[in-house]
């Protein structure tokens, strides 16, 4: 009897699949051998998979012809040897609803305050400081695009890219990403990583009477469709409160086709 195996690496990492982690057993719990010799095409020792590249093969057992096969059950072992299986098929078991969409990003409920920040549509400049010093900041229109599979995000989620334009006047201007937060219409944050592909900025000095452009990158699972997202800039980097708030409460990011 041959056994179909897919896998796919859903958030990070480089997995080996073993043909000894499968086991096909009967309901009184007896197991099937495996011939010493897979004789199928598509057999496999072993399966390698990463955030780029899936696997897929079969796995041969030896089955008395006296056994039915709807009375088996297919068990996987998180390592070949192991007492215990982590997962499990059987014929006649329900098919497990699929799951739904939060429509949300996956972070934490933000606890970022955001009274007495100056507030803009995405697209307005927003300055701060006075009539010798200030920095000024242009928050483009959220984007929403597909990741390349990479090691720097996991594989469930899509890129949500927010375009800086920082101008500073009267004396250079710092700017910091970990000065800008992305909470969607639901309070939750957008979560995000440093070495995001695409992103452009980290933390740079724009030099007095010029402008910069950055990239900033965000996480949205695959499956959501995200409503009233807010850009945040922060008083500080890492800091609780907000200086500047965009928004558009009509805009929706999709899933992507």
């Amino acid at each position: 009897m041959q056994v179909p195996v897919k896998a796919a690496v859903r958030t990070n990492g480089t997995f080996a699949i073993d043909h000894g982690q499968f086991e096909l057993v009967d309901r009184a719990g007896h197991s099937c051998k495996q011939p010493s010799i897979n004789p199928l095409a598509g057999g496999f020792v072993a399966l390698t998979v990463d955030e780029a590249k899936s696997g897929s093969g079969y796995v041969a057992f030896l089955v008395p012809k006296s056994v039915a096969s709807n009375l088996l059950m297919v068990r996987y072992l998180p390592a070949t040897g192991a007492d215990s299986a982590s997962l499990a098929w059987r014929a006649d078991a329900k098919t497990p609803a699929p799951s739904r969409s939060t429509d949300s990003c996956d972070g934490e409920k933000s606890a970022l305050k955001t009274s007495g920040a100056d507030k803009g549509s995405f697209g307005k400049t927003i300055r701060h400081g006075d009539d010798v010093v200030s920095m000024s900041v242009r928050a483009g229109t959220p984007h929403r695009r597909a990741f390349d599979p990479g090691p720097t995000q996991p594989n469930n989620v899509d890129a949500i890219d927010v375009k800086l334009r920082v101008s500073a006047d009267g004396a250079d201007a710092y700017v910091d990403r970990r000065s800008f937060a992305l909470v969607d219409g639901s309070g939750r944050l957008c979560r995000s990583s440093d070495t995001s592909a695409g992103q452009t900025l980290t933390s740079a000095l724009v030099k007095k009477g010029h402008s910069k452009d950055y990239t900033i990158v965000f996480w949205v699972p695959k499956d959501s469709a995200i409503h009233g997202l807010k850009l945040l800039q922060l008083t500080k980097p890492g800091g609780s409160k907000a200086e500047s708030v965009w928004s558009d409460p009509k805009l929706t990011l999709k899933p992507l086709t």
